[in-house]
């Protein structure tokens, strides 16, 4: 407002990109939610004292009501009370479309992680098979050996390995329907010598065998009432902050299954021994970074693993 060239520069601008704002198209989407914060922004721009500014403003303020139907439609809001089918498509559209930058991988993977720890089933089903079709295109479209023997790393792989390594965190049965999808990812992935690479396929290790062979919550709220009664039997915000009678909670927990455990073993046959092999044969011949990455991936399923591993019966060492 304090530089009236820049101020009419930007207001014709906006002015002649008025209907592509206004719409909302599978392109572009979002440009609806700042029709609101643009006409009370330029309203300022009415000012007696400077008929350029002024007549810019207007000008554009009668392109925009032009283009849009001026009706509240606040009681929209009661007509869907879960939104989470949109959110959760615009979140997978993000995240499975795009290659992020290393500064931004965490603040995606974590959104990622709350849609796998509120919604398994529903997450899986459509992150999953983009997902490991993602990586498959990447390998096949490139040379395996060069992947195999290239330390600098292919950009797009890394970041669907990241996601992949979000996904298999999800409730163990959840998990059990990709197996053969999350088998495949591991076997051309798990020889990537790039440390970024390995390094989240051991993330990606790690977090699979937690979630089959570990016991943990899966609902653990505080409150005890059914919470989808209709409000004229319970209203939630009543129950924000009050004390709970632990003996009434109701924790869900995630106990595995023979299947899991089976795939788990699995897991651990089909991996763990190749890579013991390696460095028991050919320890002091292979290169220092494939060592590194043989010992990584032993690593991450030994701790992944480490609750099927039964207790130790023998002695304590005295006198360490």
């Amino acid at each position: 407002m304090i530089e009236p060239h820049r101020f009419t520069s930007i207001m014709t601008c906006l002015t002649h990109i008025a209907r592509q704002i206004v719409q909302q198209t599978s392109a572009y989407s979002q440009g609806q939610i700042y029709v609101l914060p643009l006409l009370m922004s330029v309203l300022p721009g009415i000012d007696l004292n400077d008929l350029e500014k002024t007549s810019v403003t207007l000008e554009f303020l009668d392109t925009i009501l032009m283009l849009i139907t001026c009706v509240d439609c606040s009681s929209a809001v009661n007509i869907r009370n879960d939104l989470t089918e949109k959110i959760r498509e615009k979140v997978i559209d993000f995240v499975s479309g795009v290659c992020l930058s290393s500064r931004a991988r965490d603040i995606a993977s974590g959104l990622v992680q709350a849609l796998v720890k509120g919604n398994p089933v529903e997450t899986l089903k459509y992150l999953m098979p983009r997902t490991c079709e993602s990586i498959e295109n990447i390998l096949n479209h490139s040379e395996s050996t060069i992947l195999l023997t290239d330390y600098k790393g292919d950009i797009e792989l890394t970041w669907y390995l990241i996601l992949f390594a979000e996904l298999v965190h999800a409730r163990g049965d959840a998990l059990m329907i990709y197996k053969p999808m999350i088998m495949s990812v591991f076997r051309q992935c798990i020889h990537f010598i790039n440390k970024n690479s390995y390094e989240t396929i051991a993330h990606a290790v790690e977090h699979l065998l937690e979630s089959l062979t570990h016991v943990y919550p899966i609902d653990y709220r505080l409150t005890v009432e059914n919470i989808d009664e209709p409000f004229v039997d319970f209203l939630p915000i009543r129950a924000w902050g009050q004390y709970v009678d632990f003996d009434k909670l109701q924790v869900q927990f995630h106990i595995p299954n023979d299947d899991e455990i089976d795939f788990a073993c699995e897991f651990v046959n089909t991996f763990i021994y190749p890579e013991l092999t390696l460095l028991n044969e050919k320890g002091l011949k292979i290169s220092n970074d494939e060592r590194l990455r043989s010992l990584t991936i032993i690593q991450s399923i030994a701790v992944g693993c480490f609750r099927m591993i039964p207790r130790i019966e023998s002695e304590q060492i005295q006198n360490l």
